[in-house]
């Protein structure tokens, strides 16, 4: 079994290009507290859930969609690409599962999976309207809890029959607390997006909760489709503004992004300060879908950057990248939109099969996550791949991301699975790395639906497919009239690097149990590149040779990927890992592996000096003393007697650089014990020498 990957690599244009093609309004506004939740004194939680479990009938929205598949898969028949062998040989390894569990019974159709873990390891996982927290490192369950619960403490109307849907988790690094979001209402009239921020690390604690408006600037729509992300001082909330009782294709009516000060948020401020970006427009179109892009290995800022795509296009080539430039109170803020193409075109999946003639719903081809790191964006979404007909995942990749972003784009696909619901996170473990782990479902008539990730290495290429988790059976949960039962296998999945612990990643994903339902798995990945570039500096001489200048510097490279590049700062710019014939002084020698990454060290080169001799000693009438300096420089040469009076000076003589004879006559001096310095100043050296003159 092998996948296929589909890559290219296009130019975008200068943003100042498209200014004039974007426009936007944003609004300054004061949320106030709701309430405070503390999980620890929710005792009884019934978890009332209500949901209808019929499928759309024939001339809904819904059912256009699942048309549109239908005529996706008469225009890309399935077919077998590759049955065997590697399709690169420098495919790295896959990543490396370890922990991993269920982490909750079925409550909901379909798997709205989140997590966000702590760098303690406590972990939450939302499924629907469910929370579970887990201590990982004692493997055990603290405490689960409905969003109803929730909500009536956080001084919101606790009615069974409103809706309490898609929660999203983030954990905050650099505060080291959790933030909560989740929609209430799906009706214009009651609908709120509620984000809750933890005042510690303790989830069990006080969580401060503050309800948006659903209906913001007062056009009849509610909020769904939530998508977060962090900078160093802000929360970014997206979402979807629909209109009543229509699909959320028909009743769309733009994408709005919600700017929170989340410092205000952690301390349960009685009010926080946001702003509302609304009407964004490129083009004069609405720019649909915005999903946030957060930090890789830590949160950035002060701007946020969103993307969004043609999402239901069978075949479109556009990314919109929509740059926030600054924080809520930057008055100079502003809104910007770049475009960026492709010859990799993502489209609308077709449906996932499973067995039993059941089939998944893939949905659309929105961006799903992605994240910011090294200037350079990777971002993940569902689509068709055209070469072989099966819903696949797209994996782009924006390099230069604040200049003129460039856009490399991958299709990862296979010649039996069907995929879908994908996420991606940073593993890199130093500042020049890019690799990225991506998890997503899996399905097949003779797979039951799992959860699988793939590694992106440095390399540039992606690993081969590794199952997290296998299902147990088809999922068989939705009714419906005859014909084909669309499961739902959506709407995404969790993930979140472990920023105390470089390389590993947690993620929560779908599968199917052993009851024919859906269910959550929880993984620990780690990341297959263990390696960290180091290196070191040995400093060696020559002594064979006769000289100031023949010194030697090696340096030694541990891990990396090579072939290295050396670049030395003698003055002859040597470019291998040994330097030659180097001058007493300090070198640094930079180190480049094949993936850019670069490290600096230092060798000292110092040689050993020469004893200073004098003769013939004793001597009667002349004297000679032999020595070494640095450097062309004039000298200053004294003489002493016994008793440390100068006798004689010979001032400011000019020597050359190396060895050098210097000799007087002695006849003008009694007899006795004597001392002849030399001193230099490049660099300042004394050599003394004694003699007795007979």
């Amino acid at each position: 079994m092998r996948f296929l990957l589909i890559s290219t690599t296009v130019l975008l244009f200068a943003g100042s290009l498209f200014a004039q093609k974007t426009s936007y309004k944003k609004t300054k506004l004061t949320i106030s507290l709701s309430g405070k939740v503390m999980p620890s004194e929710i005792i009884q939680d019934w978890m009332p859930h209500l949901q209808n479990l019929e499928m759309p009938k024939p001339g809904t929205e819904k059912a256009n969609l699942h048309q549109l598949k239908r005529e996706i898969e008469k225009l890309y028949p399935r077919k077998t690409l590759i049955k065997s062998g590697k399709i690169n040989e420098q495919s790295p390894p896959s990543p490396i599962l370890q922990r991993n569990f269920v982490a909750n019974n079925p409550n909901g159709i379909p798997n709205d999976n989140s997590m966000a873990i702590s760098n303690d390891g406590i972990l939450i996982s939302a499924v629907n309207s469910i929370l579970y927290i887990y201590d990982v490192e004692q493997d055990s369950l603290l405490k689960k809890y409905s969003l109803s619960s929730f909500v009536s403490k956080a001084g919101l109307l606790n009615d069974f029959s409103i809706s309490k849907f898609d929660p999203k988790l983030l954990y905050d690094p650099n505060e080291d607390k959790f933030i909560l979001v989740f929609l209430y209402g799906n009706k214009w009239e009651i609908s709120m997006a509620v984000a809750c921020f933890t005042e510690t690390n303790d989830p069990l604690g006080t969580w401060n909760c503050y309800a948006l408006e659903g209906n913001p600037i007062q056009d009849s729509t509610w909020t769904d489709y939530p998508a977060i992300a962090i900078t160093e001082d802000e929360l970014f909330l997206t979402l979807n503004q629909l209109r009543n009782d229509e699909s959320w294709r028909t009743g769309f009516v733009q994408s709005v992004i919600w700017q929170i000060d989340k410092s205000e948020g952690f301390k349960g401020d009685s009010s926080i300060n946001t702003q509302l970006w609304t009407d964004i427009l490129y083009n004069g179109k609405n720019i649909r879908n915005l999903n946030p892009i957060g930090g890789g290995s830590e949160p950035h800022g002060p701007s946020l950057y969103c993307l969004s795509n043609r999402n239901f296009d069978i075949a479109n080539d556009s990314i919109f990248i929509v740059k926030v430039t600054d924080t809520i109170n930057a008055t100079s803020s502003e809104l910007k939109v770049q475009v960026v193409t492709s010859d990799t075109k993502y489209g609308v999946p077709p449906f996932a099969r499973q067995a039993n003639d059941h089939e998944f719903d893939t949905n659309d081809s929105r961006v799903l996550g992605g994240f910011l790191e090294n200037d350079q964006i990777q971002f993940v979404n569902n689509t068709l791949s055209p070469d072989n007909g099966f819903a696949a995942v797209y994996h782009g990749i924006v390099d230069n991301i604040s200049t003129i972003p460039q856009l490399t784009s991958y299709i990862i696909t296979d010649d039996s699975l069907d995929f879908g619901y994908p996420n991606i996170s940073y593993t890199g473990k130093q500042d020049c790395d890019h690799e990225s782990i991506i998890t997503f479902n899996h399905s097949s008539p003779n797979d039951f639906a799992g959860f699988s990730a793939v590694y992106y290495g440095n390399n540039n290429v992606h690993s081969e497919v590794l199952k997290i988790i296998e299902g147990l059976s088809y999922v068989d949960r939705h009714s419906g009239d005859s014909g084909k039962v669309y499961e739902r296998w959506g709407d995404y999945s969790g993930t979140q690097r472990k920023y105390n612990e470089p390389g590993k990643i947690w993620t929560s994903g779908y599968y199917a149990n052993d009851q024919n339902e859906n269910a959550t798995w929880v993984a620990e990945i780690q990341s297959p590149d263990s390696t960290i570039m180091a290196i070191s500096t040995i400093d060696t001489i020559d002594l064979s040779q006769n000289g100031l200048c023949h010194g030697n510097a090696v340096v030694n490279v541990k891990e990396g990927n090579p072939p290295y590049i050396y670049k030395w700062n003698d003055p002859a710019s040597q470019t291998d890992s040994i330097a030659l014939e180097l001058c007493d002084g300090s070198y640094a020698v930079t180190v480049i592996d094949s993936y850019n990454c670069q490290l600096t060290g230092t060798a000292e080169i110092e040689h050993p000096q020469k004893e200073a001799s004098i003769f013939p000693n004793p001597s009667s009438n002349f004297v000679t003393i032999n020595f070494e300096i640095d450097q062309d420089q004039a000298i200053d040469i004294n003489v002493y007697d016994e008793r440390g009076r100068l006798v004689k000076t010979f001032s400011e003589a000019s020597a050359k650089k190396g060895e050098n004879l210097f000799s007087f006559n002695t006849e003008q001096l009694s007899r006795g014990l004597y001392i002849v310095k030399i001193q230099s100043s490049f660099p300042l050296k004394v050599v003394a020498q004694r003699f007795i003159k007979l």
